[in-house]
């Protein structure tokens, strides 16, 4: 069922990329580049078609996010569509990180870690899994923080009613583009969160 659901997240998440791909924000390069290395690291942890290791993958994961949240930050103030341009690249870096974390528990077995060296196996047992619960713990608060951010994110940014002889189709489509990433986020956070729990 965990594997499941982790392979399920790709579905929002690659929802995700596209509305930031097809978005005409600011800062859209960069968080179309991040929204592909947050699908790629998924992805291998999903089929390990890479194979690369969960530390490599959240280390490659926050460096994305820092230069993301240093992208952003550095957008011209003029620049058209810059707040939501601001507020959505802090979403994507937020996304970034929390999906790291993820990576990390779900790539970390319950009895590993430093404390399996030690001279005593059930020792190392139970050191290892309580220190795995509790970072799975607050891995898990996080995510939910994540998720609920969010959701509320997505209700902001919902495009205003407005008369369909005034918006057309192709306008109020792309009006509803930012509500969708943030949400398909959010739900691909939960599913991954789920797919740990699960696990």
């Amino acid at each position: 069922m965990g594997e499941l659901l982790h392979a399920g997240a790709l579905v929002p998440a690659t929802v995700g990329a596209c509305c930031v791909i097809g978005t005409r924000r600011a800062g859209r390069v960069i968080a179309a580049v991040a929204a592909l290395v947050m699908l790629a690291a998924m992805l291998d942890a999903s089929t390990r078609m890479m194979g690369l290791p969960a530390f490599a993958w959240a280390t490659l994961l926050v460096l994305t996010a820092l230069v993301t949240s240093f992208v952003t930050s550095r957008t011209p103030p003029a620049h058209h569509g810059t707040h939501q341009g601001r507020i959505m690249g802090i979403h994507g870096a937020l996304g970034l990180i929390v999906t790291a974390a993820l990576l990390l528990v779900m790539g970390t077995p319950s009895g590993g870690g430093v404390a399996a060296t030690s001279a005593s196996p059930a020792l190392a047992h139970h050191a290892g899994g309580a220190a795995s619960g509790t970072l799975g713990a607050v891995v898990g608060i996080a995510v939910l923080a994540y998720v609920g951010f969010s959701l509320q994110l997505a209700v902001r940014l919902r495009p205003r009613p407005t008369s369909p002889r005034i918006a057309g189709w192709g306008t109020r489509a792309r009006a509803i583009v930012p509500s969708v990433e943030v949400a398909s986020m959010g739900v691909s956070a939960a599913l991954m969160l789920m797919a740990f729990v699960l696990a």
